[in-house]
């Protein structure tokens, strides 16, 4: 952020916070659908993980790539850290799925 000479509000935390919430019900709820076709168990919710992944951020990254805002080794890096970060919650949130 001081690179680009802003600086990052109380609100824009609390944004990405109540973002991150949303996103995971999401990742759950594509798990529950997912559920009855694939079956239940830490393989669906990896593959489900990957699916959201893939469209609420890799999509979403590679869209910003060609604006030239951020390092392209950035974007890379967050993309690879939102993959384990959203696997990771997806098996979470599987885990503590109860129908």
């Amino acid at each position: 952020m001081k690179a680009l000479g802003r600086q990052l509000s109380m609100s824009a935390v609390a944004v990405f916070i109540v973002g991150g919430f949303i996103g995971g019900i999401a990742a759950i709820w594509l798990y529950a659908a997912a559920r009855p076709r694939f079956g239940a168990g830490p393989k669906t919710a990896a593959l489900t993980g990957l699916a959201y992944w893939l469209v609420g951020c890799a999509l979403p990254t590679l869209g910003q790539m060609p604006l030239g805002l951020f390092p392209k080794r950035l974007l890379v890096i967050g993309g690879i850290v939102g993959l384990v970060e959203i696997i990771v919650a997806s098996l979470v949130g599987a885990w503590l799925y109860k129908e």
